[in-house]
């Protein structure tokens, strides 16, 4: 597969549209790392710390993110199709534009993450904190939510949205 970085020293690396599939980043701490527009397709970061690091335009289908901590992580437009964030940490993480269409949030503790304008098709959110989390015009056919507290989430702002699809 990929490199295997898990000896590395990585804090606050840079790795904008790096071809790292496959890579392996479990454990390590990856606070501020930047991946922007990188292929990170089927990479491994279980149990990684990537607080406020960079995702936005990365390709990272069937990564593996399942308890790893990405608070205030940035996935916008970003392709998260099947990866998996069971029981991971993505308290204010932004998912604004992205598609994680059958991406797996079992448990993740999404409180107050932002998934605006998100295609999260056949998504599963099963027993996720929702907590403020923002679900503006979201995709949503297929998506599980069983035992998640949708309620507890912000739906789509109809004002907002009708803003966002003007056309004169």
């Amino acid at each position: 597969h990929g490199f295997d970085f898990t000896r590395a020293h990585l804090h606050m690396c840079q790795f904008q549209d790096a071809d790292l599939s496959g890579a392996v980043f479990s454990g390590m701490d990856l606070t501020q790392c930047g991946f922007s527009g990188a292929d990170l397709a089927g990479a491994d970061f279980r149990n990684a710390k990537a607080d406020n690091s960079l995702f936005i335009k990365a390709r990272l289908q069937r990564a593996d993110f399942r308890k790893a901590s990405l608070e205030q992580a940035l996935f916008n437009e970003a392709d998260l199709t099947f990866c998996n964030f069971g029981s991971a940490r993505l308290i204010q993480a932004q998912f604004t534009d992205a598609v994680a269409s059958r991406a797996f949030f079992m448990n993740a503790d999404l409180t107050y993450a932002d998934f605006s304008r998100a295609d999260l098709e056949g998504a599963d959110f099963t027993f996720a904190k929702l907590f403020r989390a923002n679900l503006h015009g979201i995709n949503d056919k297929r998506t599980r939510w069983r035992g998640a507290a949708r309620q507890e989430a912000l739906a789509t702002d109809p004002k907002r949205l009708k803003a966002e699809t003007f056309a004169p």
